[in-house]
């Protein structure tokens, strides 16, 4: 996901049941004025993301917070916008926070050259090594067209030629 898809992401957007998350909206800082909530950055990138077992169990940490936090600040709890990643208060975050917040902990573990959109880069990278279809990549990041996909991770293609070649040599030999 996006940083703004991210930080835009509802509870209502969640299936932890079906284990599926879905990107109907995305928050940004608009230079002088509020955050705003808007549609995602393109039509594809309105989509369903899978998720496993790990993400809903953390996801169910976080619903837990939530509710002591809701407790614990009463009617001044804003959920105006009923978002998972927020403020103690249910407010929700700047981007540059967000940023800020990684950037801390990545220096703290020194992987501080290590950006927050690269977490995006490093998740379609291993789908790819591990051979997942491309199109399946496409659809998980919500890139408008798959020669954005394979042109942004071509780097991942050379390994994959190797493995294809011994794939279907294997096949063939059955």
């Amino acid at each position: 996901m996006r940083r703004g898809e991210i930080l835009g992401l509802r509870w209502t957007d969640v299936s932890l049941k079906e284990r599926v998350i879905h990107i109907r909206q995305s928050v940004t800082k608009v230079s002088g004025r509020d955050l705003i909530f808007l549609k995602p950055k393109t039509n594809s990138s309105i989509r369903p993301i899978n998720i496993d077992e790990d993400v809903v169990a953390a996801l169910k940490r976080r619903k837990s917070e939530q509710n002591q936090n809701k407790l614990l600040f009463g009617s001044k709890y804003d959920n105006q916008h009923n978002l998972i990643f927020c403020k103690e208060n249910g407010k929700p975050f700047l981007p540059q926070y967000a940023t800020r917040q990684f950037n801390e902990i990545a220096k703290k573990v020194d992987l501080s050259h290590f950006r927050l959109h690269d977490l995006r880069h490093t998740h379609a990278t291993l789908m790819l090594k591990a051979g997942v279809h491309p199109k399946i990549v496409q659809e998980r990041l919500g890139h408008a067209l798959i020669t954005v996909t394979l042109d942004t991770y071509s780097h991942v293609i050379p390994s994959m030629q190797k493995e294809a070649v011994q794939k279907l040599k294997n096949t063939l030999q059955k």
